[in-house]
């Protein structure tokens, strides 16, 4: 549909934003897909959608109209574009976009007064600090150009034989960020996204023009095929199959929240399939004088009173025990916490495969706020946590290939030992 149709008054009668607001609405709606699905195909449509909004601004005469709730709309758009951007490892387009959303958060504290601009500051500050965080991570040539990492599996990574019969396959991920102090960006933290990343698949087809929108622009008006596909539209190019687990991010929840998550996804585990909690939270740790039943364990949120005890910590603390019952079916736990040792001992009296990687209790290096939690990196990237703690901020391409097939070789090895162990079979 053209947007001069849409924009006649004889016909619909749309302003130009709100031409660009049906599109952003679309980028959402996929975005949501992806959220559910996991399908990261989904955040390639989603993309589309709002670099075209961005191409041609249909957001561009917001300010001019003095209105304060388009103006939020446009920056509410560029965040949730950011997010988009990060997800689908965009850096470039991340600042670009950080860039234009920046002076226009400068133009609306300015021009309307806003008590919220505070909060857009806010916003633009997580964003930058996001962003810091990887660029303290990833080492440079000595001319000056970054060097290339991967963030997601290839599409035939640790690809199984079918002649070896069914194999255990994870299914179910929840992704915990629940430490005082971390780097975020909305409700997503560092540790958070690094994992998510780590159990993605590269996108199908991500290497075509269909998957990268930045090498197919679109036509102008030819939004009326985009409005009128179905959301499973992005599954075309995507096997009968999965590819990816379904996941639940949960930023700072409480007890009570987790729990519920733990059991629904827990309810949707099939036949050789298992669940994986991931869990980056600080630690509580009891006083070992004292003859406490329970060991600690790692924080969940809630409100703190003036009166706090350590009983209060206790109900508001996740155990050990309680990741028991969840045992009944495949468990993969990882913990990254400063009380992780707690986990070491959890009881399994199910039979059914489980396996614990917890974090050291300690960090060699005494500031790391700037990067996230050590173990999660390493999780991630074995070779950028490798080259964080020796300090290598400067390595050759050819080190850096090398260093990256040996890393590979690794991983491999790891994969086969896994599948072909108890937990695979």
């Amino acid at each position: 549909m053209s947007r001069i149709v849409l924009e006649n008054k004889d016909n619909y009668g749309l302003k130009r934003w709100e031409v660009g607001e049906i599109a952003s609405k679309i980028g959402q709606l996929y975005y949501h897909y992806y959220l559910r699905t996991s399908e990261t195909n989904y955040l390639q449509e989603s993309y589309v959608f709002y670099e075209a909004i961005r191409e041609r601004a249909y957001f561009r005469d917001v300010l001019d109209s003095k209105n304060t709730a388009l103006m939020i709309k446009k920056l509410r758009y560029y965040a949730r574009f950011i997010v988009v951007c990060l997800l689908l490892n965009k850096r470039t387009s991340v600042r670009k976009l950080l860039s234009e959303l920046t002076m226009l958060v400068d133009d609306y504290a300015k021009t309307f007064k806003s008590s919220d601009s505070s909060e857009w500051q806010l916003v633009l500050q997580e964003i930058s600090t996001f962003l810091e965080a990887e660029r303290h991570l990833i080492p440079v040539t000595p001319e000056g150009a970054a060097l290339p990492f991967s963030n997601r599996l290839g599409l035939e990574k640790f690809a199984r034989p079918e002649k070896d019969g069914p194999k255990m396959k994870l299914q179910e991920a929840i992704l915990v960020g629940n430490c005082q102090t971390q780097i975020k960006f909305s409700e997503l933290t560092l540790d958070m996204y690094r994992m998510l990343q780590s159990l993605e698949r590269e996108p199908v087809g991500s290497k075509t023009a269909v998957a990268n929108p930045e090498s197919q622009p679109r036509e102008e008006g030819s939004l009326e095929d985009q409005v009128n596909a179905p959301p499973t539209s992005a599954s075309d190019k995507t096997p009968a199959r999965r590819v990816n687990p379904h996941k639940f991010l949960l930023y700072r929840p409480n007890y009570s929240q987790l729990v519920v998550y733990l059991a629904n996804a827990f309810k949707e585990i099939n036949e050789n399939s298992a669940l994986l909690l991931y869990l980056s939270a600080d630690g509580v740790q009891l006083d070992p004088t004292e003859k406490n039943l329970y060991s600690g364990g790692v924080t969940t949120a809630y409100r703190k009173t003036s009166d706090e005890s350590d009983v209060n910590a206790l109900i508001h603390c996740l155990h050990p025990e309680d990741i028991t019952p969840f045992t009944r079916k495949p468990l993969f736990l990882v913990v990254d916490s400063s009380n992780s040792s707690a986990f070491k001992n959890v009881l399994t009296p199910f039979n059914q495969p489980f396996m614990c990687l917890l974090s050291p209790t300690e960090c060699p290096i005494k500031d790391i706020s700037q990067v996230g939690n050590l173990f999660t990196l390493f999780l991630h990237s074995p070779l950028l946590g490798f080259s964080f703690v020796s300090q290598n901020t400067q390595v050759t391409s050819q080190d850096w290939a090398q260093c990256t097939e040996l890393v590979s070789s690794l991983e491999d090895e790891i994969s086969e030992l896994l599948l072909t162990s108890q937990f695979g079979n």
